[in-house]
């Protein structure tokens, strides 16, 4: 697999840049620990749409990565258990691709890494609407559709996704 290093380092200076004047997830327009949650709407590994506002009702667990990033490798299973250990109706597990170096690539990851959960091929307003700045980056976001301060960078084990996600159900 072949990575454009200066694509993904244009990109990397575009959230950069743009994420500074942006207000960052954890201080809303609802106060310093609500923010309304952006919504989008992006193309699955199938083709078919996803509109994140159709998840209100459930917590939904949205993380960024990138298909080359060794730690969002290492997480996918966790976030497998995540998707199994919770009823459908309660819980979504959402993967959203950025900084990939092509939807085969994507694909490839999924295929690979037996990802259970749903993936979309993200795009650079996506990320800037979540201040995404690097990966992975997880937000967690409540059954009326917002993130109340759950932003976290990095790896995060069962039990850590677990502490956040059961008080809300």
């Amino acid at each position: 697999m072949k990575v454009s290093y200066h694509k993904t380092f244009e990109f990397i200076l575009l959230l950069v840049a743009l994420g500074m004047t942006m207000p960052g997830c954890e201080k809303g327009i609802n106060g310093p620990d609500r923010a309304p949650t952006p919504d989008f709407i992006l193309t699955d590994l199938n083709g078919n749409e996803f509109q994140l506002s159709d998840s209100e009702g459930k917590v939904v667990v949205l993380q960024f990565f990138a298909d080359w990033c060794s730690i969002c490798r290492s997480e996918v299973p966790t976030l497998n258990q995540l998707q199994e250990g919770y009823e459908p109706d309660s819980v979504l597990v959402v993967g959203v691709a950025v900084m990939q170096t092509d939807s085969a690539a994507v694909q490839e990851f999924a295929e690979v890494l037996d990802a259970e959960y749903t993936i979309l091929y993200g795009t650079q307003s996506v990320a800037l609407g979540y201040g995404v700045e690097s990966v992975p980056v997880s937000f967690i976001i409540n059954r009326e559709g917002y993130i109340d301060n759950r932003r976290f960078s990095g790896a995060l084990s069962l039990e850590q996704f677990e502490q956040v996600i059961d008080p809300l159900l």
